[in-house]
């Protein structure tokens, strides 16, 4: 499932895991657009950004989803 969201806080952490607890990957700054690789049961997406990090955020963070 190919699409796009934008990150809408100040700054949505993007996870190693679908998981609060998981280890942060990176941070996307507010504006951010954001690669949807796939929807994840529990109110996370699989993400990935422009340069290449991937991982999952929370949909709640993000827009366009």
């Amino acid at each position: 499932m190919a699409g796009s969201a934008c990150a809408s806080p100040a700054a949505a952490t993007i996870r190693a895991a679908a998981d609060a607890a998981a280890t942060p990957v990176f941070e996307a700054k507010q504006g951010v657009i954001l690669e949807l690789l796939e929807p994840v049961a529990g109110g996370w997406s699989r993400v990935k950004h422009r340069d290449g990090l991937s991982g999952f955020v929370r949909t709640s963070e993000v827009w366009g989803l």
